[in-house]
């Protein structure tokens, strides 16, 4: 028998403290400063200026205070993303292994729980650092980070049961038409490349990630509003 999802807490009912949504950051003049003057040391100024603006080719953006804005924009998506995925999803991820309720194949589990710890030692690898190590450095991780890990596979495989249950109950299939049509609107709308996309998506692994993928972005719309910036230099 496959593990089932028998309940999970859906995503208008996750509790979440308020302090996930907090990004601290001491002004948004030490964020754009720089750009500003990166694109005035193009010209050998110390001070940009509108014409230097202009020339960049930016669609509506054509003076020092558009180019600010634009950045400030762009630096608020930026870190609402990073946010997310690096301090509100293990909240999310460890919640949802609390609290679901679920029929473990262990046989399952487990298989899933080594390839995710042989994943973690590839990462590793690449950055040239022991296992422990890089847990602590890029993860973030702290006490016995062999059961830490561990931990957060099985957190990692019921988030999987999850979004692969959703998926299913909102009628999508893991098709060959679905996989197309994937492939396409990431063309259309991201102006992602088909053949690199299609190297790093191939078929078999679309079948495995789409519902994650599916769901973690459904996640991020729901709580990308709730984010709030905190200026703690001389702006507060």
């Amino acid at each position: 028998m496959k593990s089932i999802v028998e309940y999970y807490t859906p995503t208008k009912e996750i509790p979440v403290p308020d302090h996930y949504f907090e990004i601290e950051i001491k002004s948004w003049d030490e964020v754009i400063q720089p750009l500003l003057e990166e694109v005035a040391n193009r010209y050998g100024e110390s001070d940009a200026s509108d014409d230097m603006i202009e020339a960049l080719g930016l669609a509506g953006v054509t003076t020092v205070p558009d180019f600010k804005q634009y950045a400030k924009e762009y630096y608020e998506s930026e870190y609402i993303s990073f946010a997310f995925y690096n301090k509100l999803m293990p909240y999310i991820l460890a919640f949802y292994g609390e609290t679901t309720e679920v029929v473990i194949n262990a046989a399952e589990r487990d298989e899933y729980v080594a390839e995710y710890l042989e994943q973690i030692e590839a990462f590793a690898d690449e950055e040239g650092l022991p296992v422990n190590d890089y847990a602590q450095l890029k993860l973030g991780l702290r006490g016995d980070i062999d059961t830490v890990l561990k931990e957060r596979a099985v957190e990692d495989y019921i988030f999987k049961l999850i979004a692969h249950h959703i998926f299913k109950e909102k009628g999508h299939e893991l098709d060959e038409l679905t996989y197309e049509r994937f492939i396409q609107q990431n063309v259309l709308q991201s102006g992602a490349d088909e053949i690199d996309l299609r190297g790093r998506y191939p078929y078999e692994v679309f079948k495995k990630i789409m519902p994650e993928m599916s769901y973690s972005t459904e996640l991020f719309e729901f709580f990308k509003p709730k984010f709030k910036f905190k200026i703690t230099g001389s702006e507060a």
